[in-house]
């Protein structure tokens, strides 16, 4: 284990990144570049032009192998005015990573998102969040319901980082495309057109850092139930927004059209959502986004029903207990004293699930 210096240069110009790595001994420097903006699942993988750049810390790899770095030390060199932001540990333009609950440096700095422009943050009443924005793009009403979103998984989760939550809302790419520099367990860096998809791209990753990515979390190991993963993080996006009482939004309707049209388009993807694991494709992505979601809103309708729990409880109990269990039904079912066998029997291991009402 060693440590390890990188450069990383912002060339808004160019649009790429130069991260310079020292080696050890009297070996010349090493600089790589890396262009972004590639197409990804919510946009623009990464951006950089003249007026900010976002990207995830997992880019940096391309300055060669990290995983085996005790400490990484990052110095950011950024355009004439431009500040970071980031969830990493450091102040100014370096950021110093040492391993932390049991991840490494690398680790840490792959789940992280990192952003730098002239931004100005903005306040967050009654939060820890930290919010920015650039000049221009304040975005008073969605500040706060991001420190809405932040507070329902705070309290109906318990996700209360030693890091905090740093959220970078940028522009989007000319022509009005999203950009995604990443959304995790530290943070969310994204574009803002002042839609609501920020704020449950940030849902998404807060629920994922409390049942996959933090050093807390505790994802069922069982294949059948790794539907529950995405499932329970994409109906959180519903979930989470409802809570905050972020107006205009719903999710369920348009999760339930798309299962029907799908299904009446695809029959050949009627299959149970336990068989997550051995499916690839459009139809893993089905099963993840639109099935998952709507069973993980059964289990929730029928706990409150039957037991007066719910299932961000559940998850919340999942995770401060450190358990990981081997059977999700069995689970849930000793957590809240009643039976959901018929719900998982109808929503997880029919081929043709109905749409919960």
């Amino acid at each position: 284990m060693t440590s390890l210096a990188l450069v990383v240069a912002l060339d808004p110009h160019a649009a790429m990144l130069r991260i310079t790595r020292a080696p050890d001994g009297e070996a010349p420097p090493i600089t790589h570049t890396v262009h972004l903006g590639e197409p990804g699942r919510h946009g623009h993988q990464g951006w950089i032009d003249e007026r900010w750049a976002t990207f995830d810390g997992a880019v940096l790899a391309a300055a060669g192998p990290l995983a085996d770095e005790s400490t990484l030390q990052l110095r950011f060199q950024l355009p004439p005015g431009w500040r970071l932001v980031t969830g990493l540990p450091g102040r100014g333009t370096t950021r110093t990573l040492e391993g932390s609950h049991g991840r490494s440096p690398w680790q840490i700095l792959r789940s992280t998102c990192i952003a730098a422009g002239p931004f100005v943050r903005r306040s967050a009443q009654g939060s820890p969040l930290q919010v920015f924005t650039l000049p221009d793009h304040a975005l008073p009403e969605q500040v706060q319901h991001a420190a809405a979103v932040w507070r329902v998984a705070h309290d109906a989760l318990g996700f209360a980082p030693p890091h905090g939550y740093t959220v970078a809302w940028g522009p989007p790419a000319p022509g009005g495309e999203p950009v995604h520099g990443g959304t995790n367990e530290r943070g969310s860096c994204t574009s803002h057109d002042g839609s609501h998809r920020p704020l449950e791209l940030m849902a998404h990753r807060l629920a994922h850092a409390v049942n996959r990515d933090g050093p807390w979390a505790a994802p069922p190991p069982h294949a059948r139930d790794h539907w529950f993963v995405e499932g329970f993080a994409t109906w959180f996006e519903h979930e989470a927004l409802r809570r905050a009482e972020v107006p205009g939004r719903a999710r369920l309707p348009a999760w339930r059209a798309r299962a029907d049209r799908i299904h009446r388009q695809h029959p050949s993807w009627r299959v149970p959502l336990g068989s997550e694991p051995r499916v690839s494709g459009d139809l893993a992505e089905h099963l993840h986004y639109v099935r998952g979601p709507l069973a993980a809103h059964a289990l929730d309708q029928a706990l409150r029903e039957r037991s007066g729990k719910d299932l961000l409880s559940f998850v919340a109990h999942l995770a401060h207990t450190r358990q990981r269990p081997d059977d999700l039904r069995r689970a849930i079912a000793r957590w809240s004293g009643v039976t959901l066998d018929d719900v998982f029997a109808r929503y997880v291991e029919s081929a043709s699930p109905p749409s919960p009402r």
